[in-house]
């Protein structure tokens, strides 16, 4: 017997016969490929919007905010601070004393340097948008009372030499 050879063009016609019965995609699977892929876009748009929402979520951006923030952490004067600040980047002088003031209030006797900082904050308050000169000596007033009733005579006699040099620039 004869061993047939096949010839290379026959072998390329198979090929391409095995080409032509392979499917083809139709219109509207390209459409739903496409739709998919906008989908799928649209979702890593959204979640990265939400991503980003999520992280400016932390900083709060009203007084409501700033509320919710002290009730969670009454005893941080971090954010009494802020938020005095936030009240004066609004032009509100009077809430930010009143901020300063319920802080010192608020903040527990325990946590001295909590209420420092407070202090120190309320003093520069007041000597930036305050009249020196009567506000000061009613707040150096009240700070000194505040350190003699917590026993600290060395910084009571800090304070009332601090006090003294602040009053006589003015």
């Amino acid at each position: 017997m004869k061993k047939q050879m096949s010839h290379p063009w026959r072998k390329n016609k198979l090929k391409f016969q095995s080409l032509l019965m392979t499917k083809k995609p139709k219109k509207n699977e390209n459409k739903s490929k496409r739709t998919k892929k906008k989908e799928t876009d649209e979702r890593e748009s959204e979640i990265r919007v939400a991503e980003e929402r999520l992280l400016q979520k932390d900083i709060p951006r009203t007084t409501d905010d700033y509320e919710k923030l002290i009730r969670s952490s009454p005893n941080s004067s971090f954010i009494w601070i802020k938020n005095m600040t936030f009240f004066l980047s609004l032009n509100e002088v009077e809430k930010a004393r009143s901020m300063a003031e319920r802080a010192l209030r608020t903040i527990n006797i325990r946590e001295e340097s909590e209420k420092m900082h407070v202090w120190v904050a309320y003093f520069n308050l007041e000597n930036e948008y305050g009249f020196p000169p009567e506000d000061a000596v009613f707040l150096f007033k009240k700070y000194l009372e505040f350190e003699k009733s917590h026993g600290d005579e060395d910084r009571a006699k800090y304070v009332k030499a601090e006090a003294l040099k602040f009053i006589k620039k003015f």
